[in-house]
């Protein structure tokens, strides 16, 4: 299969890194000075599975890549991918996939533009930061969940060559229903970065405060009131964020334990990781924020439910990132819950 990575930061190159070495053939595309830092050094990953190099054929240019693609696994951020994905229309084949690498939901996005029928969404249950050009660290395992837009599609060979790309990296399976996937992703996606955002701090040292785990409630619920009128069935995260119950179960005895569950699993199993939203305020640049709580808002407008929540707290961190605000958990303490 021919096959093109784009994007080899924090996930894209982590996954090109772990496939390399299992011996798949790719190109990468990344920005010009990725791909001239590239020709010259191996791309380092390290974290939770030690050290890693990989030899990348990286381009810089589109102009400089010849022929069409089987496969595009596009790893940019979820802004970008509309446009990235329409300047490959030239480069795909009618029986191509494209496999979107973001967070959030954005198999709408990717589907308006190169089809149905070739798009291919992925739910990202791994944690990655990156540390430069070149460089990347993995800092949680996990698994991957990738499911076409149109299930059962006559494209099962590619479907099944993308599941062994990303099974280099971690177990993956193929899903019948992947937006149920990716929406129980999304709930706590969407808790995890916009909180972390908000406050500045990892989500093990956020969790300590009392309204913080009351927020993260909330988010979620008003996240699970979308899907219940949208009419999806979400599974549990991880197997152990059972969202149907935190919606059958509301006091106060319930929330305590639901809040001190949240805890536990953010200082075990992630308690350290810089969620990505964060990363980009750390960095000065935009954020993810309107893919991930905003799809509540955008959905919830469609069904006429409200999220005013997730509203307070998106157009909070987009006051960030105009520097009209500063991260601290004195944003938490602001909240309306």
């Amino acid at each position: 299969m021919r096959t093109l990575l784009v994007g080899p930061g924090a996930i894209g190159g982590t996954v090109a890194a772990f496939a390399a070495e299992a011996g798949f053939d790719f190109d990468v595309l990344g920005k010009p000075e990725e791909a001239a830092y590239l020709a010259e050094n191996d791309f380092v990953l390290t974290g939770v599975k030690g050290e890693h190099r990989a030899r990348l054929r990286t381009f810089g240019s589109m102009d400089e890549l010849a022929g069409e693609y089987d496969c595009v696994l596009i790893a940019t951020k979820a802004q970008a991918m509309p446009n990235v994905a329409r300047a490959f229309l030239p480069r795909l084949r009618e029986d191509s996939l494209v496999l979107g690498l973001q967070n959030g939901i954005t198999t709408e996005m990717m589907s308006e533009v190169v089809g149905k029928e070739r798009t291919v969404s992925c739910m990202i249950g791994i944690g990655a930061t990156a540390k430069g050009i070149g460089k990347a660290e993995l800092t949680s395992g996990g698994h991957f969940i990738i499911g076409q837009a149109v299930p059962g599609g006559q494209n099962g060979d590619k479907l099944e060559y993308l599941r062994s790309f990303l099974d280099a990296v971690q177990p993956t399976t193929i899903s019948g229903n992947i937006l149920s996937g990716l929406y129980s992703k999304l709930v706590f996606n969407a808790c995890v970065n916009a909180l972390c955002a908000l406050s500045g701090m990892t989500l093990g040292v956020l969790l300590d405060d009392k309204k913080a785990r009351r927020a993260f409630l909330s988010i979620a619920r008003e996240g699970m009131t979308v899907a219940g009128k949208l009419g999806l069935e979400v599974p549990p995260f991880m197997k152990i964020l059972d969202y149907n119950l935190l919606m059958k179960h509301q006091s106060k005895a319930a929330d305590a334990l639901f809040g001190t569950l949240f805890q536990i699993i953010g200082k075990v199993r992630i308690g350290k990781v810089h969620p990505s939203t964060l990363q980009s305020l750390e960095r000065g640049e935009i954020t993810e924020i309107d893919y991930l709580n905003g799809y509540f808002l955008k959905r919830g407008a469609e069904v006429g439910v409200e999220c005013p929540l997730n509203a307070q707290i998106i157009a909070m961190i987009h006051e960030i990132e105009q520097g009209k605000r500063s991260m601290g958990l004195a944003n938490i303490a602001e909240l309306t819950l």
